[in-house]
């Protein structure tokens, strides 16, 4: 039940899920209030956040809900969405995992820190949950989604996030709201490319070739002294470089007849800095919302898929530069020791890698609103939704050997449904100048999660010997239902 007093002195909300049994009671400062007449409440404009079962009225809106739109986003060449809002938020951090192009980030809300357990926010994107985790050096499933299609995100923290998603959104709720079809019938045409140049901030202070030698041959064995050679070799700047990345994006949006649409397609390619090291991703969206029956019944549907091309450097390349003698060439023989460790030519080390990975991303989601015209203020809403991830990545730390490698494989799959009714009634009292709205309605979600690691090695000399190694794999359901209901009064007392 929610109760909303507007006044210049206070306001008063209290909303709940009946099938979860939580309740959210928030005691905000003053805030804004709009006025409301005729049947239908607004469901947007400058006074309302558009959330989970209808508007948020910054009467009642409190810290706990924070709205980022487009033009508040940041700029740059940016490869996943809550990039768009890094560093703008209190409480919010964002970490990249791995700092590897494409890379999926670590996301906490509020202090919502665990030692066991997940700790990251529920993700909605148009009202659909979407499943963010994936296994490790997978590619991010939201990195598959293009930034360039958000037109808002909102943060819901604290109580507000549990009060409309239960348990679901005990870690908070990241609420991502995408371009629509707009209302003209105007083609309109929008392109925009994007440049990017990423270095190396800085180089982390070795000794030199000349300093190398010094130290060797003032304190070395004389069998040490006879590994050094006559190169001056900055192993650092070999194996990192100036990575140039771009993006581009064309969206299409008007009216086709009775449908309005927009057609977005977006490529982007992010080189690494270390060599060998790159992520692609191609993205397409096509978004209709057509209104049959004297707009009656209104109606979305909206298509998108994303796919990914990467490849992760040699994490060792990191410390193998340090480690690497700098008196040798960068031509030196792979098994030929870099005094006075056992590292060896990091150059080599990182062309012979090969770990790559792909992914691939489809989310379907069909959004039905009809208002009954023998009764103002009665409406019956439907959403369905489809969400599939698949990833794989293969990794060879040698893939030039010629007698035998090392393989590790990684495969995982995501398929994640829901279905949503609500069927709502909305009127004003116009004698009491006040409004009231009543919500009902039925949640389902159904998660499958399968998953598989190999990892072997192959016998290129003797390819009978070759085993399947070790293979793990496994499959996982699980299924959300809810009933729910919401009861909203809103009692204008005095003069705001």
């Amino acid at each position: 039940m929610t109760l909303s007093f507007l006044s210049k002195l206070y306001t008063l909300t209290c909303s709940g899920l009946l099938c979860l049994g939580v309740a959210l009671f928030t005691f905000p400062l003053v805030g804004k209030a709009q006025e409301i007449s005729g049947a239908e409440a607004p469901t947007s404009g400058p006074d309302t956040v558009a959330i989970r079962y209808g508007p948020f009225w910054e009467a009642s809106k409190t810290s706990s809900v924070t709205e980022f739109p487009q033009q508040q986003f940041n700029r740059g060449l940016l490869t996943n969405p809550t990039d768009l809002i890094s560093g703008q938020a209190a409480g919010l951090r964002i970490t990249s995992i791995n700092g590897a192009p494409g890379a999926g980030p670590l996301i906490q809300l509020q202090r919502n820190y665990a030692l066991a357990g997940e700790s990251a926010p529920l993700v909605i994107i148009d009202g659909m949950i979407l499943e963010t985790e994936a296994l490790y050096l997978l590619d991010s499933p939201l990195s598959l989604l293009n930034p360039q299609d958000i037109a808002s995100i909102t943060l819901l923290k604290d109580a507000a996030a549990t009060a409309l998603y239960g348990a679901l959104g005990a870690n908070g709720v990241v609420h991502i709201t995408t371009k629509q079809s707009p209302t003209t019938r105007k083609l309109q045409v929008q392109f925009s490319s994007r440049l990017a140049v990423s270095q190396l901030a800085r180089k982390t202070p070795v000794l030199t070739a000349d300093q190398f030698r010094d130290v060797v041959n003032q304190y070395g064995t004389p069998e040490q002294k006879e590994h050094l050679g006559t190169a001056h070799t900055d192993w650092q700047e070999e194996v990192y470089r100036n990575a140039v990345s771009h993006d581009q994006n064309l969206a299409l949006s008007g009216t086709l007849g009775r449908f309005p649409y927009r057609l977005s397609l977006g490529y982007l390619h992010q080189n690494g800095i270390l060599a060998n090291s790159h992520f692609s991703r191609t993205s397409a969206a096509l978004t209709l919302t057509p209104a049959f029956f004297k707009n009656r019944l209104k109606t979305g549907l909206m298509l998108r898929k994303g796919s990914s091309d990467s490849r992760i450097p040699n994490e060792n390349m990191v410390l193998s530069p340090l480690r690497a003698n700098p008196t040798h060439p960068t031509s030196v023989a792979e098994d030929n020791s870099s005094f006075p460790t056992n590292v060896k030519n990091p150059l080599t080390m990182l062309e012979r890698q090969k770990n790559d990975g792909t992914a691939e991303k489809e989310l379907v989601q069909l959004q039905l609103q009809y208002s009954f015209g023998f009764l103002p203020g009665l409406k019956a809403r439907a959403h369905i939704g489809f969400d599939h991830y698949t990833g794989t990545r293969d990794d060879f730390p040698n893939a030039s050997s010629n007698t035998y490698n090392f393989i590790t494989q990684y495969e995982q799959g995501k398929k994640n449904t829901i279905q949503e009714y609500t069927l709502s009634y909305t009127d004003s009292l116009e004698k009491l100048d006040s409004y009231f709205e009543v919500i009902a309605g039925y949640f389902n979600q159904s998660l499958s999660i399968s998953y598989s690691y190999n990892s072997r090695i192959i016998n290129f000399d003797d390819t009978g010997n070759n085993n399947q190694g070790r293979i793990r794999r496994g499959t996982y359901e699980l299924e959300n239902i809810g009933f729910f209901g919401k009861r909203v009064i809103h009692l204008r007392t005095g003069t705001p």
